[in-house]
């Protein structure tokens, strides 16, 4: 991963479990001072994503840009919201509603917007296989390289997920410390558990 970024590659890691991951993360995150501070992005679901990695969660890296403006909106969200609990004319009631709703759109549109740009200046962006699927990951360019970790434990349709976002592919594994995951009967019958 140093070397792919250190070549001016932008490199999308993955793997099968949370807890793989979250290791690489650390690993790459622990010597980013030698490494001319990579910017990695953890993509996934907060409660699963180890303490250690949460710092570069996008959801918080995300609360560090949140704008003034979101602020804003939440806020004069709840004073309509308070506004038509008071109120009792329907028309104006469905009027704050439509208010609502549309100060709602915009604040999701403007934290989708930041994390976009959040994983657009990542130099490494890691996840899950299944994360890697996240919809977020569609608006940005292909990775120059995807690496899957622990690919003998993934299944195949789990691995085409970071796969579809980049140009070439490395899959790793240590054959010493993990089996391969194989459901076949069939296949394992002919071997390919080995």
């Amino acid at each position: 991963v140093r070397w792919a970024c250190h070549k001016g590659l932008r490199v999308l890691v993955s793997a099968p479990s949370n807890a793989a991951i979250d290791n690489i993360v650390e690993k790459i995150t622990s010597n980013s001072s030698q490494d001319g501070n990579l910017r990695v992005v953890r993509v996934g679901v907060i409660d699963r994503i180890s303490t250690e990695a949460q710092d570069v969660s996008l959801d918080a890296l995300v609360a560090d840009k949140v704008d003034a403006w979101a602020t804003e909106g939440k806020a004069a969200r709840k004073v309509l919201q308070d506004a038509m609990s008071k109120t009792k004319k329907k028309e104006e009631k469905t009027k704050m509603r439509r208010q609502i709703s549309k100060i709602g759109r915009e604040i999701r549109r403007r934290e989708t917007n930041l994390k976009v740009d959040v994983l657009k200046e990542a130099d490494v962006v890691c996840g899950t296989n299944i994360s890697s699927g996240d919809s977020l990951l569609k608006e940005l360019p292909p990775f120059d390289l995807v690496i899957i970790d622990e690919a003998g434990q993934a299944t195949e349709p789990s691995s085409w997920v970071p796969l579809l976002h980049g140009k070439r592919a490395i899959l790793a594994g240590d054959v010493q410390q993990l089996a391969p995951t194989i459901i076949s009967s069939e296949a394992m019958g002919q071997g390919l558990d080995i």
